[in-house]
Order: structure tokens, then sequence, then C-alpha cells
């Protein structure tokens, strides 16, 4: 089922905490090399954890996949 994306990802889970804008920001915010996972973290309202997952593509990998209605 998840490569015929059918499953939610992203902005299509119902507890996500991220916008796939934010998740771009916070990608370039650590990219840019002056800010820690913590003060990136602080600013989103995420755990620093998170923000690692992200930014090592283990979460939000691509934008959300969102279905033609």
């Amino acid at each position: 089922m998840v490569s015929k994306k059918r499953h939610r990802n992203g902005e299509l889970k119902e507890n996500h905490k991220l916008t796939d804008d934010q998740v771009e920001d916070l990608k370039a915010m650590k990219a840019s090399g002056t800010f820690t996972n913590k003060e990136v973290a602080n600013a989103f309202g995420v755990s620093a954890s998170l923000v690692s997952l992200i930014v090592n593509g283990h979460r939000r990998k691509e934008a959300t996949f969102k279905r033609a209605a």
C-alpha cells in the first residue's frame, strides 16, 4: 500500500505537528549551519529529536502527497 501512496503522510495525518512549508523552513535553518537542533526545535515547538529525524531523512522525506479530489 505504501508504494501506491494509499497511506496518510505529512499534513494528511490528523496529528501532524508541522506543515510542509514549516518542514522546508526547518531544513533551510539547519542547512545554514547557524542553528542547533534544539534552537530549531524551540522555534517550531517540536522536539530536538524530531528535528534530527527530519534533517537526516527518516521523517518527512518529501512533500505530502495529496490526492486529486
